[in-house]
């Protein structure tokens, strides 16, 4: 009787295990559930850079960039969350692969290969020597030999920054364009180059009657994505492909 109690239970698990429906639906319950795949999220390093973008009272990212996103976000089904760092650890963040997107000049990418660039650029700045009247004004950049320069930490300007460095007597570095044109009033520099929209953001009319200015390039920004993301060049297409169809409509941002 013993045995026939000990050879009962083992017949039925060798029927048990021997019908493979059974036996697959009961693999499946001895899996670890899984868990569901976060969704895709570009992070957005970016500096301090008003009126394009940069941090509210109540610290959310705010400007005519943000706009931009969050409209081709919509359109793309691609979410974003936007980090605000101190310009040169934006820079390292990007080039580091710790934040996977960015909106800039080509130029602040140390390896192309490393990333997908937009085929075709979603805004336009304009690059300036701004100085006050009771400087000498220029009509060049030649000009600005031998003079006190006031350049913005982190920014390439485009791949400028070296010939600016180069041509000025004494280079006055500041984080950012308010910074700049406080240097600028109280005569830590003669001439700063700026961006000719930040820099009209921050000057009230009664200041701008304090400066003369000179547009000496315009700069082109992109969408830049780090390549280590998944299926990186398809996330760039539909992001051009958002802009696009927004572009049509309101025209690109600037």
């Amino acid at each position: 009787m013993l045995r026939l109690f000990l050879f009962l239970p083992l017949m039925l698990l060798s029927s048990f295990l021997a019908n493979p429906l059974i036996a697959a639906e009961n693999t499946k319950l001895l899996e670890p559930m899984r868990k569901p795949s976060a969704p895709f999220v570009l992070h957005w390093a970016f500096m301090d850079f008003p009126p394009l973008v940069s941090l509210n009272e109540d610290g959310q990212a705010t400007g005519d960039l943000v706009t931009l996103m969050n409209k081709v976000s919509i359109v793309s089904g691609i979410k974003y969350q936007a980090h605000e760092f101190p310009n040169l650890r934006a820079i390292f963040n990007l080039n580091q692969d710790r934040n996977n997107f960015s909106i800039a000049v080509k130029e602040l990418v140390t390896d192309k290969n490393q990333f997908v660039i937009s085929a075709m650029p979603v805004a336009t700045l304009q690059l300036q020597v701004e100085w006050k009247n009771t400087s000498s004004p220029i009509k060049s950049i030649a000009e600005l030999k031998n003079k006190d320069l006031i350049l913005l930490t982190g920014y390439t300007y485009g791949g400028l920054k070296e010939t600016f460095s180069s041509l000025s007597k004494k280079v006055i570095n500041v984080s950012n364009h308010q910074r700049a044109i406080t240097a600028l009033e109280k005569g830590r520099g003669e001439y700063a180059l700026t961006y000719k929209v930040a820099s009209d953001h921050i000057t009230t009319t009664s200041d701008k009657n304090q400066f003369n200015h000179i547009v000496i390039d315009e700069l082109d920004l992109f969408f830049i994505l780090n390549s280590n993301v998944k299926d990186a060049r398809n996330v760039m297409k539909k992001l051009e492909e958002a802009y696009l169809s927004i572009a049509k409509e309101v025209g690109p941002a600037s």
